[in-house]
């Protein structure tokens, strides 16, 4: 019996790709590596456009370091690719926002039966073809158009509609991770589950704190009545700077540890 496949130290899974996408080769080029990560970490669609991460920002050292490459190569990368007319890219306070176009990903194992929009047999597609992969994004609205802080704004409130639970097994859920139970408003409890969803192996602490930032960021707000979740947060990065501290040759950089006094109410 052979061995599971692995991604970065975490089950692997298919990454639904049309194959009208090797016509693209002289116009995506070496990006179709930064196209790949993307399509992986759409875990929403919204009107054909793929939101990665549910929308939450993306810092370009996390691509990077997921693709092993350099971070200029992964910000040249997404660049051609927005330009292109693959991505969309939104810049905001705490990273990209990365949205693929005419995104097909979710239902297309099922006999090519989609729901809504996409719902065609025998690879109809409402009105669209192969050849047209991750390109024609909506329109972008006035609103979405005025400013990064406008834009990040959007981004967390698209997340504000009631979503299905993302796991039944409260075991790779964050919530059953962090060993507590589900808190803050709905759009933050959302966007750290899709974004815990496609984490791909970063590293916990890093991504919860991150998610805390953008949704901040977004909603011009501080994350009130959370006190559970931020002290679950410092005892997990004292975990994880104890771990590195033990691991062979390892020199890590001190994790800085909230205080009592910096833990909202």
């Amino acid at each position: 019996m052979s061995s599971p496949r692995r991604y970065r130290e975490r089950p692997s899974h298919p990454i639904p790709v049309w194959n009208g996408l090797l016509a693209h080769r002289p116009r995506v080029g070496a990006a179709i590596w930064a196209f790949l990560w993307c399509l992986d970490g759409i875990t929403q669609e919204t009107d054909g456009v793929g939101l990665v991460h549910g929308g939450a920002p993306v810092k370009i050292p996390v691509i990077a370091a997921a693709l092993q490459i350099n971070e200029s190569t992964a910000r040249r990368d997404l660049k051609h690719l927005d330009r292109e007319g693959y991505v969309r890219l939104r810049r905001t306070p705490y990273g990209l926002v990365i949205e693929v176009c005419n995104s097909c990903k979710f239902g297309i194992w099922s006999g090519h039966k989609r729901s809504g929009e996409n719902a065609r047999t025998g690879g109809e597609r409402s009105g669209k073809s192969d050849g047209q992969i991750g390109q024609k994004c909506p329109e972008r609205s006035g609103e979405n158009a005025r400013n990064k802080e406008d834009a990040a704004r959007n981004a967390a409130r698209r997340q504000q509609q009631p979503a299905a639970p993302l796991t039944s097994n409260p075991e790779v859920s964050v919530w059953g991770f962090l060993k507590i139970s589900p808190c803050g408003p709905i759009s933050f409890r959302t966007l750290l589950e899709n974004r815990w969803a496609s984490r791909n192996g970063d590293r916990p602490s890093v991504l919860i704190g991150e998610t805390v930032d953008a949704w901040e960021a977004a909603e011009g707000q501080k994350l009130r009545r959370t006190p559970q979740l931020f002290r679950a947060l410092a005892g997990l990065r004292q975990k994880e700077q104890a771990s590195r501290e033990q691991a062979p040759g390892g020199h890590a950089r001190p994790i800085r540890v909230l205080t009592a006094e910096e833990i909202p109410a």
